[in-house]
């Protein structure tokens, strides 16, 4: 017969469900043994008291057709909170600008109203903290209702949600003193995006303990997100974000976690243009050199590596220009 682990489980409870004196009330009704159904019910059971206690009216959807940006809901994966409002870009809505990091800036087209989706592009789980920028590391419904899993293991996901508890620490910890109600609000601030982005960091740095592919690679795009919300928005300095960026794309690179030759490309010309822009040419040079060699290896030449080969190739030869981080 199977051992119950009765303190994992009323940990994960008191997780899923928000407060220990739920968990025990679960427990008591139901035992040990997890069904989300119950889980949920229970919750929803209990919300639905606490507004109608306060005497809150139910909310009245809002629409706007100029919004560039549309809601759907997915479940957390970790701890299968559901109805988690994720933020999408309707089609042709906003158009892109990148700087010299490949990070896109936005700007509305047309009468759509201006929104920058980088503060709200990292949906969060408000029972257990999981987040990511991915739609496909979250539960999603197919065109037909059903079911779409994310991408995780049952491994990894159960790791993260033992790192819970961590992941609370972060607000206090990013001395950015931003309320945790503020990171689930449609109109994001720029410190509850820096935060929210290191929350899915949390979540990579697991997944890189566990060597998930693309782990080291993903940390490196979030630290490079974080560097442009300060850089935009005067949150910070940025340097700190791009030092940890460079960290990251180097571990990536060095470890073949984004495997191909695409991001084998993407990876050294993030780590050519970090370099230079935080002052080590020398080693930036040296980067660039491994990246003429995998060029000089290849039978024949990938055509989305060669695409970054001469991205990089280009922005090293304007590194003396003055006006090379205007934009």
């Amino acid at each position: 017969m199977a051992i119950i682990d009765e303190n994992g489980v009323r940990r994960r409870l008191k997780i899923m469900l928000g407060t220990e004196e739920l968990a025990d009330d679960y427990i008591r009704r139901y035992g040990y043994t997890i069904h989300i159904a119950k889980v949920n019910g229970l919750r929803f059971a209990n919300e639905y008291r606490e507004k109608m206690r306060m005497g809150v009216a139910p909310e009245e959807p809002k629409t706007d057709r100029d919004d560039p940006l549309f809601q759907i809901h997915v479940k957390c994966p970790a701890c299968y909170a559901a109805e988690i409002p994720l933020w999408e870009q309707k089609a042709r809505s906003l158009s892109s600008v990148l700087d010299r990091f490949q990070m896109p800036s936005y700007k509305p087209v047309g009468t759509f109203h201006p929104a920058d989706y980088n503060l709200v592009a990292v949906t969060i789980c408000p029972q257990c903290l999981y987040a990511s920028p991915d739609k496909k590391d979250f539960i999603c419904l197919d065109p037909r209702r059903n079911e779409v899993p994310a991408r995780l293991h049952q491994g990894e996901l159960a790791a993260i949600l033992a790192d819970a508890d961590s992941r609370t620490s972060v607000l206090e910890s990013s001395g950015l003193n931003v309320p945790k109600e503020h990171l689930f609000a449609r109109e994001r601030t720029p410190q509850a995006a820096l935060v929210a982005y290191q929350l899915a960091m949390e979540r990579a740095q697991i997944e890189s303990a566990r060597n998930v592919a693309f782990s080291r690679f993903k940390l490196g795009g979030y630290a490079l997100k974080q560097a442009l919300i300060a850089r935009t928005y005067g949150v910070g300095e940025e340097t700190p974000y791009l030092e940890k960026a460079l960290e990251f794309y180097k571990q990536s690179y060095e470890t073949s976690n984004a495997s191909g030759a695409q991001y084998e490309g993407w990876s050294l010309y993030e780590i050519v243009v970090l370099n230079t822009r935080l002052g080590n040419e020398t080693e930036a040079g040296a980067f660039l050199g491994a990246l003429d060699k995998v060029k000089a290896d290849m039978a024949t030449v990938d055509t989305m590596f060669l695409r970054w080969y001469n991205l990089t190739r280009d922005f090293w030869s304007e590194r003396d220009n003055p006006d090379l981080w205007k934009n």
